[in-house]
């Protein structure tokens, strides 16, 4: 059996699962794909049990994006994070390479209510906040 992106992709939104939408207030450039104008990223959270779950997506293939979470009217207690992302958008996981690719831990920067960090280009990350 091989753990297919798609799958850590599922497993790691698990902590939104009848979780509590929460307002999320952000601004994202934009840009033309297909004639398409996309959000250069996008970012969703709930609460489920007193823990949030913060998840941002860089739509970008060729741009990082320097992300600053502001958390308000709660506590910053423990935070950690993941991110699902290749070096090629076209990476698959294979018997020969079962895990090409794989979540991997995310370095952020929690002070003062703010998180902060890097998202890859073409890249998943899940913020979890206790």
């Amino acid at each position: 059996m091989v753990l297919t992106p798609t799958y850590h992709l599922f497993r790691m939104m698990k902590g939104h699962m009848d979780g509590e939408l929460l307002d999320v207030d952000y601004t994202s450039d934009t840009y033309t794909a297909k004639e398409v104008e996309t959000p250069e990223y996008s970012v969703s959270a709930s609460e489920k049990d007193g823990v949030m779950t913060v998840s941002c997506v860089n739509t970008r293939l060729d741009k990082k994006q320097e992300i600053t979470l502001e958390i308000r009217d709660r506590n910053v207690g423990a935070v950690s994070a993941e991110i699902l992302s290749s070096d090629d958008m076209h990476d698959a996981n294979t018997f020969e390479e079962p895990e090409k690719v794989k979540p991997a831990a995310l370095e952020v920067t929690a002070e003062d209510g703010k998180i902060s960090f890097t998202l890859p280009e073409a890249s998943v990350a899940v913020i979890t906040i206790k």
